[in-house]
């Protein structure tokens, strides 16, 4: 796994083999240091702590399902589901992102 932290202090993880979908702005950091800015950020309240990390595992299970229909995107070989698809998924995602916002 590779850590990471963004220009507003903002902690990622990619896997070794996701390196490549860091972003230019983003700084390789050590695991230790991941944590340290992981932790800082996390809700003290434990209810909104468990929420806040179950709406994360939500976005990134979102990401994880816009895949598919974004390569048939890509490919030119989009059905109607797969913009259907992707709208819902981002609507869902907006959603989340201001739940987030105000857990945080």
């Amino acid at each position: 796994m590779r850590f990471y932290i963004d220009q507003f202090g903002k902690p990622y993880i990619l896997q070794d083999n996701q390196s490549h979908l860091a972003l230019p702005h983003w700084e390789e950091i050590t695991y230790e240091r991941w944590e340290l800015v992981y932790k800082k950020g996390k809700p003290n309240n434990s209810t909104a702590s468990k929420t806040a990390e179950a709406i994360i595992d939500r976005l990134n299970q979102i990401d994880h399902e816009s895949i598919r229909p974004l390569r048939a995107v890509v490919l030119n070989r989009a059905s109607e589901e797969d913009y259907q698809k992707l709208e819902a998924l981002d609507n869902e995602r907006t959603n989340l992102v201001e739940e987030l916002g105000r857990l945080l």
